[in-house]
């Protein structure tokens, strides 16, 4: 039973350092219309590292930093964040 139990505690931390892939179509969109990755941030209520490190995928976005990123870059959701 413990054998298993550190089995599994192995595999949810490796999980968690996993990363998605880096949001190249946000970025893109975000250059297209001039801002910077501190206005953005700025927008988006959290701090220019916080927000760097989401665009990389380190972290999840939330569903409210999505619609407010879709509202500002005048894109879908789908479009932002599908590759």
């Amino acid at each position: 039973m413990c054998r298993t139990r550190n089995k599994l505690q192995k595999g949810v931390a490796k999980l968690k350092k996993e990363k998605h892939k880096e949001y190249v179509f946000l970025t893109a969109h975000q250059k297209r219309k001039g801002l910077s990755d501190a206005e953005v941030a700025e927008i988006l209520g959290i701090t220019t590292r916080t927000y760097q490190n989401k665009v990389k995928g380190l972290s999840d976005f939330t569903l409210s930093e999505a619609n407010k990123l879709s509202k500002l870059l005048n894109q879908t959701k789908e479009e932002l964040f599908l590759t």
